[in-house]
């Protein structure tokens, strides 16, 4: 068996796994939206996405070499197209990863900017300074501002650990932010995906999908929050 055809089939394969975690994801980030907060359901179910979103991101990075440095078929195009889902994956694996941890500290009564905190905000905004100087360098507005979510999250995430919780339901409210993006994230990455190879349109010309998740989302994550400090109050 020749090298090429067996590297072909493990991109294949690590494709497919890749297709199989994000339908999971997808599929299940609605349910813990929906069911009762700290419920046993809701707690499982979000364990299923949580679980869906690492295997999901472990397979993307695994293809970014691929698809950026090695695919035959490379293009300007597909390039900076892999870059985006790098950033967006490192996005939603830092944004599940603090509303985890958020969760698991919410006894917290000082500042905690330990590395287990601060590690992937920082690794996300690296990776969003990459993406802004290759967008700037090929003339991308979709590479040179899609980022600005991603600075947003960083900013979100360091604040919180840097200070004391602003009251007791601190915790609450940034594990709301944290799984809210994540799925912002998880549904943009789909709609970028697929929904252009079914209408055959290129992504890099879909502006309107590569930002709706984002302009629906936010406002939507802000009326969620107030309903609920509102009704903790």
């Amino acid at each position: 068996m020749e090298i090429g055809s067996g590297l072909s089939g493990i991109i294949k394969l690590i494709l497919w796994v890749h297709v199989f975690a994000g339908a999971i994801a997808l599929i299940m980030m609605a349910f813990p939206l929906a069911t009762k907060k700290g419920s046993r359901i809701h707690v499982r179910l979000g364990w299923i996405y949580t679980f869906a979103m690492i295997i999901l991101a472990v397979a993307a990075l695994a293809l970014t070499p691929w698809r950026m440095f090695i695919d035959p078929a490379r293009s300007t195009n597909s390039q900076s197209f892999g870059l985006f889902l790098t950033f967006i994956t490192l996005l939603s694996v830092n944004s599940v990863w603090f509303g985890i941890r958020a969760v698991r500290t919410k006894a917290r009564k000082l500042p905690d900017l330990s590395l287990t905190n601060l590690a992937l905000p920082l690794i996300l905004a690296l990776a969003g300074i990459v993406t802004v100087a290759v967008g700037i360098s090929i003339n991308s507005n979709l590479l040179k501002f899609f980022p600005l979510l991603g600075f947003a999250t960083v900013w979100t995430d360091i604040k919180f650990w840097k200070n004391p919780p602003e009251s007791k339901w601190a915790w609450w409210y940034a594990h709301m932010d944290g799984m809210f993006t994540a799925c912002i994230a998880t549904t943009t990455a789909f709609l970028v995906t697929a929904v252009p190879r079914l209408f055959s349109v290129s992504p890099s010309q879909s502006v309107f999908l590569w930002f709706l998740p984002t302009a629906i989302g936010i406002p939507t994550l802000g009326v969620w929050k107030r309903y609920y400090k509102r009704k903790l109050r």
